[in-house]
């Protein structure tokens, strides 16, 4: 068995292990060389560059995908209070594997992520980017007049 070395992604001084085998190429991915400490909010570390509010946080793969997006996300629209979203990656471990209720992992970190914004923010997506209040809060039926 070939024993792969795992890429990290740097922040700053602090080096975070993705869990993903590095195939070829650096070990460690430093996207962001000047950025200075912030804070720690929730599972986030938080770093700045430019105006820029960049953060990390990770959970344990094998915890429930739809538990583990709603904390994550809820800590992070806590963190990037006063900031616009720009940019959020994820990685979902075994994206379509079924958990043990038969729900695809994918599905259930989309519940978790959804539920995070429904919560903070009360309505959907579509309507909280277009300024609209709404009620439908992704139940495929938004009642407010775009």
């Amino acid at each position: 068995m070939v024993n792969l070395t795992q890429l990290a992604v740097a922040l700053g001084a602090d080096s975070f292990p993705l869990g993903l085998p590095v195939l070829a190429g650096e070990q460690r991915e430093a996207m962001f060389a000047e950025v200075r400490p912030v804070a720690k909010v929730g599972c986030f570390t938080l770093a700045e560059q430019d105006g820029w509010l960049m953060g990390v946080a990770q959970s344990r793969a094998e915890e429930d995908p739809e538990v583990a997006s709603h904390r994550l996300y809820q800590d992070l629209l806590r963190a990037a209070q006063g900031y616009s979203l720009a940019r959020i990656w994820n990685y979902v471990p075994r994206i379509n594997a079924a958990d043990r209720h038969g729900l695809e992992n994918y599905r259930g970190f989309c519940r978790g992520r959804s539920l995070a914004f429904e919560q903070e923010w009360g309505q959907c997506i579509i309507c909280f980017s277009r300024g609209h209040r709404c009620g439908c809060a992704y139940r495929g039926i938004c009642r407010s007049s775009w």
